[in-house]
């Protein structure tokens, strides 16, 4: 495949911290060589960074992108037209008032939920009562929140660290009785997370994080045990590279539809720059259900791959998964997430979780030092192409 030519609104932005996190990271000189952080991909040499322009290019699917401060130059001057890159767009900001109003309304919110015709239309969707309460659901009886959401199921929206932004309010009719139009309601301004809890709890106990699309899907994820799911409300622009630093895994959940697939390799490729390692639930693996809500009420359970997945935040990382992890994350990031695990240790927090995802890291760790030592004794010459053999994905 030919590379692409450089444009103003195709490619990938990084840092080169994000870069050096990555399967073959290797300087030399002015280059860099590293898999590539935009398809991914096993070939660990297969993305070349320029330092003196920023640019970047893959040169098995020919993605391209560049460091933050080489897109912010715009040099364009070997590759096409001389322009001036637009700047990313920027969030609109938090509304402190509503963040007030929010914390000042949920209580009598929440409290109008038991018993109400919201709690009803969550136990028509296999919702049990705890778990819609325990995500702090709330029933707006007479349109407190905006007047459109008279009558409606509510659903807080936060930032990572808890702080209320926005509401998601659901029209209270059942699948097949009416149409999409105005079935969903939010506030006027940015969304945040439902149930940003389980990204905290996901950084806290080192877990998968399960992004879903919708609200209902997170909840389907919740009810089957899986405590760190979230919604992001069909915004992917909720997902931010900084709220994913730190975490080994995240497994996008989203819609069998083309919409929803297609938004998968943008978050993963997010995911993928913040060091981990990602997975997506395929549409096939729904049989046939539109999203992981519809296979939840029909089955009764969670998708097979989805129950895989948990087990190994719960069980020893199995060797290939270790090798992949070694890969992925280079000597100087393994040791900092091992001094992180060990002062939690030493603080007290001696738990059979900390002690399993411990001893993960330190099988990490030493599988790391094997791929470092093999790759002493061969070093490559960044100025060439991949070895004999070596080609990447096709």
């Amino acid at each position: 495949m030919s590379a692409k030519h450089f444009g103003p609104h195709e490619n990938g932005r990084f840092t080169l911290e994000e870069l050096e996190r990555l399967p073959g990271f290797k300087r030399s000189g002015d280059t860099i060589r590293c898999v590539c952080p935009i398809h991914g991909g096993d070939n660990p040499q297969a993305f070349i960074v320029e330092l003196a322009t920023g640019r970047g290019h893959c040169f098995t699917q020919g993605c391209w992108g560049y460091l933050d401060d080489g897109r912010e130059r715009g040099d364009r001057t070997r590759r096409g037209p001389t322009f001036t890159v637009p700047p990313p767009p920027q969030e609109p900001p938090i509304d402190p008032a509503r963040t007030l109003l929010l914390r000042g309304l949920w209580p009598k919110l929440t409290a109008a939920f038991p018993g109400s015709p919201a709690e009803a239309y969550l136990l028509a969707r296999d919702i049990p009562q705890a778990v819609a309460r325990s995500a702090r659901i709330g029933y707006d009886p007479e349109g407190a929140l905006w007047e459109r959401m008279r009558g409606r199921v509510v659903f807080p929206l936060a930032m990572p660290e808890g702080q209320p932004i926005n509401v998601a309010a659901r029209r209270l009719t059942l699948p097949g009785e009416e149409t999409k139009e105005g079935r969903w309601l939010f506030l006027r301004g940015r969304r945040g997370y439902f149930h940003a809890a389980g990204l905290r709890q996901a950084h806290a106990e080192d877990r998968t994080l399960y992004v879903c699309e919708g609200v209902i899907d997170a909840l389907a994820l919740l009810a089957g045990g899986l405590t760190t799911a979230v919604a992001i409300c069909g915004s992917s622009g909720v997902v931010q590279r900084e709220h994913l630093r730190g975490l080994w895994r995240v497994v996008l959940c989203l819609d069998a539809d083309n919409a929803g697939q297609s938004s998968g390799p943008e978050i993963g490729r997010m995911a993928r720059t913040a060091g981990c390692t990602v997975e997506q639930l395929r549409a096939e693996d729904l049989a046939g259900a539109k999203d992981v809500a519809e296979y939840w009420q029909r089955h009764h359970a969670l998708p097979g791959v989805l129950r895989d997945w948990a087990a190994q935040d719960t069980t020893a990382l199995d060797a290939d998964l270790i090798a992949e992890m070694a890969m992925r994350n280079n000597a100087v990031t393994i040791a900092e997430r091992l001094a992180a695990l060990r002062a939690r240790w030493d603080d007290g927090e001696q738990t059979p979780q900390v002690r399993g995802v411990l001893a993960d890291w330190q099988a990490i760790a030493a599988a790391r030092a094997i791929i470092d030592a093999e790759r002493a004794r061969t070093p490559r010459n960044a100025d060439t192409g991949p070895d004999d053999g070596d080609t990447g994905e096709t």
